[in-house]
């Protein structure tokens, strides 16, 4: 005997060929048309519950979601309509970057409305199959998270996917190519005269990145006091080329004191650059960068990053990557005695826990030759 449907129920069964089943309910007209919504589910009672939540929004004359919209559809929608005028333009053209490389791929063509939490976790297996790092991975799946937010919010989806798959782990191997103490005093006696000597070692001994570096402009460097205040950082914008940016959160803009050895590196580069410009006269682009291009003009990342691997290609290094001199100044701090929180404020981090998350490999070391210390002192007491 067929089960009798209950009030708001709609249309139930169960279909032979996959015993799924299957619940459709008589909406408004629109249009001038009858239109029908159907659902899925494993059991009876998921599909009596899909129907009434359908029920209770048409009650609310609240809009139902359009069941053919794509993922690709609406995140194109989100970058357009929603994210202007909410971040910077940069953050903008990044979201859409890692948007158009990384996540539609994998779950662009998926209906938003069926998008689930497998199809999300199969998108991560897929890029890290593709051999990308864990800190890329994480950033695709945040971004999708946060247009998730803005979908379960306008009632298009019934749950964030994102939310509901865990992030990838970030481990040791995101600083395994920091230099060691004996590797960085060798790439320095390589930079001795070059001219890219006071840029790579202020790197180094301050882990200021890439685009900080090239940014740097002289009015907020005081060789006296020894300190430089960070204020910008040098991006590329699509159609605009090469431009200074403000730093992305309020902790990346600071100033910080500097060594000796920087302070006398700057003094000889911003010699040997006044001479430069006075050679060159009109032709010379005054920008009031510390770090310029032979004319005066801002230095491409790439062409900074291909120079530095012919340098410590020279040094015996190998090719190594520039943003591991970010790695090399925290993990050299750490091993010195320098307070994490004071390295969180130098480099800049958003909170101490980014830093203390990226180096607690370092900082487990540390605190092993601390517990053995302690062992070594109370033995002999």
């Amino acid at each position: 005997m067929t089960k009798r449907r209950g009030n708001g129920d709609g249309a139930i069964y169960r279909r032979a060929s996959d015993n799924l089943w299957v619940g459709s309910l008589t909406l408004p007209f629109a249009g001038g048309k009858r239109r029908r919504k159907v659902v899925y589910g494993k059991t009876r009672a998921d599909v009596v519950k899909k129907l009434r939540d359908v029920q209770t929004k048409i009650d609310r004359g609240s809009a139902l979601p359009d069941e053919r919209l794509t993922t690709k559809d609406f995140l194109d929608r989100w970058v357009k309509d929603v994210l202007p005028g909410t971040i910077k333009d940069s953050t903008l053209a990044q979201y859409e970057d890692v948007l158009n490389r990384y996540v539609i791929p994998f779950v662009g063509r998926t209906r938003l409305a069926r998008l689930g939490p497998q199809d999300v976790q199969q998108m991560m297996r897929g890029l890290e199959d593709r051999g990308l790092s864990p800190r890329t991975r994480r950033q695709a799946r945040a971004i999708l998270r946060r247009a998730l937010n803005h979908a379960e919010r306008w009632e298009l989806v019934t749950r964030n996917a994102a939310a509901l798959v865990e992030c990838p782990k970030i481990g040791g191997s995101e600083i395994d190519d920091a230099l060691t103490l004996n590797e960085a005093t060798c790439l320095l006696e390589t930079l001795r005269g070059d001219r890219n000597e006071a840029l790579i070692t202020l790197g180094l001994m301050t882990g200021l990145r890439k685009g900080e570096l090239l940014a740097l402009k002289w009015e907020n460097v005081d060789l006296d006091a020894n300190e430089l205040s960070v204020v910008g950082t040098l991006k590329r914008g699509k159609g605009v080329g090469l431009y200074i940016d403000t730093p992305k959160t309020a902790r990346a803009t600071r100033t910080i004191p500097i060594p000796l050895r920087c302070s006398r590196a700057l003094t000889a580069h911003r010699k040997r650059q006044l001479e430069q410009r006075l050679a060159l006269g009109p032709a010379w682009h005054e920008n009031g960068l510390v770090f310029a291009s032979p004319i005066g003009t801002p230095i491409d990342p790439r062409n900074l990053t291909r120079k530095y691997h012919s340098i410590t290609e020279a040094a015996g290094l190998g090719r190594r990557r520039f943003h591991a001199l970010r790695h090399s100044a925290a993990t050299l701090m750490l091993e010195n005695g320098v307070p994490l929180e004071v390295i969180s404020r130098t480099l800049g981090h958003a909170g101490l826990a980014i830093t203390a998350d990226v180096y607690a490999k370092v900082s487990r070391g540390l605190q092993r030759q601390a517990a053995d210390a302690m062992e070594a002192a109370l033995r002999s007491g």
